[in-house]
């Protein structure tokens, strides 16, 4: 430990400045700190009154006589003109005869004489960096000098690199440093422990760094102060967190990168040849094969070990290299390139994964051979197998892609395979793939797998060429859908999967064109009397998804038989196949379909518990929950969400959300106010009529809601349950006092909310129908009206989904219940509230019973701003000034 080496070196120092000094040598890897604990001592040593002599051995001086020795002295004579070192000054050696010695020996003899006189004046502290570099008639001086220290005022402290035992000279063994080390004591500096590199990283990075990114560092570092420093010093200013963890293990520091670079190129090249195959194969240990492929003999491996271990270059049992920038760094490019594939072909013998094997294919820029490639489609399937999603899928297919010369069918097998492993994250990407696989395949079952790798979704935007070949494949097939033994043109095995994929895209293509709904919500029958074989199948789950949400979007078929399906599809479906990739829009996919039937057919309130069990942090799965919210009455809790608008393309389910959001009263946030299409066209209609009932101007209101809602009813998207236009226009009119109309409205919107069979929209029709004709009690004149003046009723949750053996409460009876006291604000009717509209109403009843403009503004889930301009308009309307003079109802 660091501490027992600066005692070791206090101690000597202590006894040097009493006459009883002394040798020691620091022995440490790369980047112990060797260095650092000889500045440490020459401070303390300059703290005592010492003189301070110091030098540092290096390579390239290993040929020059006493070049350590002159690094030591020279400083001390700057000023003595003509000195050399045969010759010191006259006077310098007291009592002693100057003349020049000649012979072996001589310069040794005349410098210990020089050192020792000086120590006479006062205590020596010297000082010699990396020893194992020091030229030959150096170590032979260093070696009287630690040798005859013992009785002198003298303290010699030098640092080895611990598992170098030559000094680099063309004619020495390392006898010579032997030979001094064996008369100096010894200290080692020992790599950090756990608490000491946790203190250390807290002390530089502050006390909230977590425990994954002390387990990266530590793990990046293994405890070497200099790696550590270099480390933490290229992630400064991230903060120490688990997001972080990344950049740790990914930082390749520039100053760490030269100091390997100079420890790798010293090595011998027994050494350097192990130390490349070990970065290689990121590992080592009897029998690994890194001893294969160094391709050294047992003794020059053992020594290349211990060399290595010793300098600290692999760390570990097994060992590993002590950073990754040390394969980067041992080797030149053509040399690493060559020795990465050399160690694939050895995993390849040895019969590793495929994956491991990828991994070294993965660092090659050379073109691969055929089996490289078949290597790399080998290891990309694996990787989608264990981690659906994972990026190494990708990056293995795109580098086999790199190098495939083949043709035709074999490219645009590999094409479909690199589609398959992009479209989760990369969909534009593998739609692009897709289209140029379809070109070359020739087969239409390949080119159905190849389509069917695409999301349904997808293809509604893909280029025309694509479209043009689901529309094919789907006329070469039989109508309706494939029987469980029938597979027609396409005879294999997963033929019947092929068909349901194919149909299921050719359902979807035209979905959000006039007249598109109409062949999805027509094979409604046909896919529930099959629903049992259909839910077996991913391809089949997928198929029902489609049909069962063309039926809920047209109001086609019975709630309850869509629900009960829809609700088994969920139960039976992946989490993968729920996952929408990139590039659908919210409630587009999968799962959204589903969700946006269950809401149709009155399910909402089961699926919360379902939602809140998969949070998740994509806008789209936020946009999916918020319907949900919406449709059981319950207000948004964050500011966005309470302006809902999901990104990507407007479909049915953004219409869908626009309207339960118009019902809830929450304000609609036109962000994207120039997308094409009808339904893009629908949502700034509504948003415009939301807006005009906001400005008090009906009128205008009531335009943009028929706009909206032919251009609804020209896409067959007419279920009242998502689309409750009809309900909000008759309101209008009966505003203006057009009854009739409102009347003929109201029976059209009842017949298709009786149709359909949900209790939700008929006991809405219902309730607005008889306040119209000015039939319903007062409570539901009062409560029933609108929030925004754009939704004839609240919300109303739909009963839970009760076991058979329990009796059902009565649907009626719990509309009662909320619709007398939607607010909790029974009792605090005001007078003249029947010229107030609802949404007026409602904020005039709660000012009335004493909340303010902020609790009001809670409670009903909308702005404060909205609350203040309600409140100017009703004492507009009911001719006050203020909330001063609201009176209770007599």
């Amino acid at each position: 430990m660091r501490d027992a080496v600066d005692a070791a070196v206090e101690r000597l120092l202590a006894g040097a400045v009493q006459g009883r000094g002394g040798a020691v040598v620091v022995r440490g890897g790369v980047g112990s700190g060797r260095t650092t604990v000889l500045d440490d001592a020459a401070a303390a040593a300059a703290a005592r009154g010492m003189q301070v002599l110091r030098a540092t051995a290096a390579p390239a001086e290993t040929g020059f006589d006493h070049g350590v020795t002159h690094q030591l002295v020279d400083p001390l004579l700057l000023g003595a003109r003509g000195w050399h070192l045969a010759a010191p000054p006259t006077g310098l050696l007291p009592g002693r005869d100057p003349a020049v010695e000649y012979g072996a020996g001589a310069r040794d003899r005349t410098l210990w004489r020089f050192v020792e006189a000086l120590a006479g004046r006062v205590p020596l502290a010297v000082l010699v960096d990396d020893l194992q570099w020091s030229d030959p008639a150096s170590l032979r001086w260093l070696t009287r000098l630690a040798d005859r220290s013992a009785g002198q005022p003298i303290a010699l402290v030098g640092t080895v690199l611990a598992g170098q035992a030559t000094t680099g000279g063309p004619a020495d063994d390392g006898a010579l440093l032997r030979a001094l080390l064996a008369v100096c004591g010894s200290v080692h500096l020992h790599p950090l422990d756990v608490p000491a590199t946790t203190a250390l990283v807290r002390e530089r990075c502050g006390p909230g760094a977590t425990s994954a990114f002390l387990d990266a560092v530590g793990d990046v570092c293994h405890g070497v102060p200099s790696v550590l420093h270099a480390v933490l010093d290229e992630v400064r200013g991230l903060r120490p967190d688990d997001d972080a963890v990344v950049a740790v293990r990914a930082a390749r520091p520039s100053a760490l990168r030269e100091r390997l670079r100079r420890a790798a190129r010293l090595l011998p090249d027994p050494a350097r040849t192990y130390l490349q195959t070990v970065a290689v194969l990121d590992g080592a240990g009897p029998g690994s094969p890194s001893d294969r492929l160094s391709g050294l003999d047992p003794v020059d491996r053992a020594a290349a070990v211990a060399r290595l271990v010793g300098d600290g270059l692999l760390v570990g049992d097994p060992p590993r290299v002590l950073h990754p920038l040390l394969g980067e760094v041992a080797a030149d490019p053509d040399g690493w390139e060559d020795l990465h594939l050399r160690a694939a072909r050895l995993r390849l013998e040895l019969g590793h994964g495929s994956e491991e094997i990828a991994a070294h294919l993965l660092a090659v820029a050379a073109p691969l051979q055929r089996w490289g490639i078949e290597i790399l489609r080998a290891a990309a399937r694996r990787a989608a197998t264990l981690d659906p999603g994972s990026s190494r899928a990708v990056r293995y297919l795109r580098r086999a892609l790199l190098d495939d010369d083949s043709t035709g069918r074999d490219r645009g097998a590999l094409l479909v395979e690199l589609a398959a492993a992009e479209y989760t994250e990369e969909s534009s990407t593998a739609v692009r793939h897709v289209g140029q696989a379809v070109r070359l395949l020739d087969s239409p079952r390949d080119r159905a797998r190849a389509l069917a790798v695409l999301d349904p979704a997808l293809l509604r935007d893909a280029p025309e060429p694509l479209r043009a070949a689901v529309r094919d494949l789907a006329a070469a097939s039989p109508p309706g859908l494939p029987a469980a033994h029938d597979a027609q043109a396409l005879d294999d095995d997963d033929a019947r999967e092929l068909r349901l994929r194919i149909l299921t895209r050719s359902l979807r293509l035209d979905e959000d064109e006039p007249g598109g709904t109409d062949a999805v919500a027509g094979m409604l029958d046909e896919a529930l009397a099959s629903a049992d074989p259909l839910l077996s199948t991913a391809a089949g789950r997928e198929l029902l998804a489609v049909v069962l949400h063309g039926a809920a979007v047209a109001g086609t078929g019975s709630a309850a038989a869509v629900a009960h399906v829809a609700s088994r599809v969920l139960k039976v479906a992946s989490p993968q196949e729920l996952r929408s990739p990139a590039g659908v829009a919210a409630g587009d996919g999968h799962r959204g379909l589903l969700i946006t039937a269950l809401v149709a057919a009155g399910r909402a309130a089961a699926l919360t518990v379902w939602l809140a069990e998969r949070p998740g942090a994509d806008p789209r799965d936020r946009a999916e929950a918020e319907l949900v919210r919406l449709a059981c009455g319950v207000p948004s809790e964050q500011p966005a969400a309470a302006r809902p608008y999901p990104d990507g393309r407007p479909v049915a389910f953004t219409i869908a959300l626009a309207c339960t959001a118009a019902s809830a009263g929450a304000r609609l946030d036109d962000r994207d106010p120039d997308r094409a299409g009808l339904a893009a066209h629908i949502r700034r209609r509504l948003v415009r009529a939301t807006a005009a009932l906001a400005e008090d101007t009906p009128a205008l209101a009531l335009e943009c809601v028929w706009d909206a809602g032919r251009h609804l009813d020209h896409l067959g998207w007419c279920n009242p349950a998502l689309f409750p236009w009809r309900g909000w226009a008759a309101e209008l009119l009966a505003g203006r006092g057009d009854r009739a109309a409102a009347l003929r409205l109201l029976d059209e919107e009842l017949d298709r909310a009786l149709a359909w069979g949900a209790p939700g929209p008929v006991q809405r029709a219902r309730r607005l129908r008889d306040r119209v004709l000015g039939t319903g009690t007062d409570d539901s004149a009062g409560h029933d009206r609108p929030g925004t003046g754009l939704s004839p009723v609240a919300p109303v949750p739909p009963p839970p989904v009760l076991p058979a053996e329990q009796t059902r409460p009565d649907p009626a009876a719990s509309t009662r219940a909320r619709t007398a006291d939607p607010a909790g604000t029974a009792g605090s009717g005001v007078a003249g509230a029947d010229r107030l509209t609802a949404a007026e109403l409602r904020v005039v009843e709660l000012a009335a019973a004493g909340d303010g403009n902020q609790q009001i503004a809670a409670r009903l889930g909308l702005s404060r701003r909205a609350v203040e301009k309600r409140l100017t308009s009703a004492y507009r309307r009911l001719g006050i000034s203020g909330r001063a003079e609201l009176r209770p109802r007599g």
